[in-house]
């Protein structure tokens, strides 16, 4: 696999140093800027990442304006991001602008690190998964919660056989910014632009941990549903939302074992956000909202299952709880710590999702969109692409 470009020792630093790039400065972009920053602060990463380039779609804006205090240079020109000596590229853009900031970063040498979801639809992400992996490229994608402290256990646990064999399990992943119906349309209420609601928006979280946790999905059935009908845009005017506020899915695995996922984006004030399991001979609870263990409920007593050491787990790429005790920055940092870890050539046994696990969970979610308009089940058909 190809890997990216120049890793440098800058002037005046004792670590060397990595050039990366961004497409898009929006919220989510900040964070990723925040989470190197405080990987390479806290030791995570021997590299001192150096913001050479983002890409955004006004410079005068005030996105543009506050990339300019962090980023050597902005650009409006998504091109740009296959500047030669590049070594990653940080795809932060809405979902719909992906596909042409890969095919730029491809033109480079870069590796590139992508925002969930792929793409607004699965013919793109299918065919920005292809192109990935044809050209042999560094990829990694911001499904975040696998880096989950509570997770890096679970899997522990459920790979040991103490628990025995999975039975069924139940993750929940509920926001509720979208219950208030003054909140105005975005891009994210349009399919056109998204390609889904909760369902896309959150499901990729939970059905990625599905498959690394239990297995592959072959059955899916799901409800969805649009609570909030019509919201204002900029001017005033009223548009219909085309989106799911929500979603029930259930799934059956090829292993057997039975499951559901719920997602919302309307759970004003009962936020949550956790996933269990049940196995024969005890249960697991992963606290996603709370940077805490695994709990384990045992049937019988038994010892807990030896983690990996921190040169084959994540603790060596995560912050200390005391630099933030917050679980999404926590995941971003050792997630993009990791990132700059590969870029330099580095491995990890543990696994960390690629473009085609992140196509993987995107297949789920058409095959629940599909479900939720049959009215029936659907079945899935597998044909895995590898990187």
């Amino acid at each position: 696999m190809a890997r990216g470009g120049d890793i440098f020792m800058m002037e005046g630093l004792t670590r060397p140093s990595v050039r990366l790039a961004m497409h898009g400065f929006g919220y989510i972009g900040k964070i990723h800027v925040m989470a190197a920053q405080l990987a390479h602060l806290a030791g995570g990463t021997s590299l001192s990442p150096v913001w050479e380039l983002c890409v955004v779609r006004d410079e005068h804006s005030p996105s543009g304006q506050l990339a300019s205090q962090f980023f050597s240079r902005l650009s409006t020109h998504v091109e740009e991001l296959g500047t030669a000596g590049l070594a990653g590229v940080d795809i932060v853009s809405p979902n719909y602008l992906h596909e042409p900031a890969v095919v730029a970063a491809l033109r480079g040498k870069a590796g590139i690190y992508c925002e969930k979801p792929l793409a607004s639809s699965l013919d793109r992400a299918t065919e920005m998964t292809r192109s990935v992996i044809a050209a042999g490229r560094l990829n990694q994608v911001a499904l975040v919660y696998r880096f989950h402290p509570a997770v890096e256990e679970a899997l522990a646990w459920l790979k040991s056989g103490i628990l025995g064999r999975p039975f069924t399990f139940r993750g929940v992943l509920l926001h509720g910014s979208y219950l208030n119906p003054k909140r105005p349309m975005s891009w994210r209420l349009q399919s056109e632009l998204a390609g889904a609601g909760a369902l896309l928006d959150l499901g990729v979280h939970l059905f990625d941990l599905v498959r690394v946790l239990l297995g592959e999905v072959c059955c899916v059935q799901a409800q969805l549903r649009t609570f909030v009908a019509q919201r204002g845009n900029a001017m005033g005017v009223r548009q219909a939302v085309t989106l799911d506020d929500w979603a029930q899915v259930n799934l059956q695995l090829t292993n057997g074992v039975l499951g559901s996922i719920e997602l919302s984006r309307v759970h004003f004030g009962l936020e949550a956000a956790y996933f269990t399991i049940v196995c024969e001979r005890g249960t697991l609870r992963i606290p996603l909202d709370h940077l805490q263990p695994a709990e384990v409920h045992l049937l019988a007593p038994g010892r807990a299952p030896d983690l990996p050491d921190t040169t084959q787990g994540l603790s060596a790429y995560r912050p200390a709880k005391k630099l933030t005790e917050d679980v999404l920055l926590c995941c971003h940092t050792t997630a993009i710590a990791i990132f700059l870890h590969r870029l330099q050539g580095g491995t990890l046994a543990y696994p960390v999702p690629t473009f085609a696990d992140a196509l993987a969970a995107e297949q789920v979610v058409a095959a629940a969109q599909s479900s939720a308009a049959l009215g029936r089940s659907i079945r899935m058909e597998h044909s895995p692409l590898e990187t």
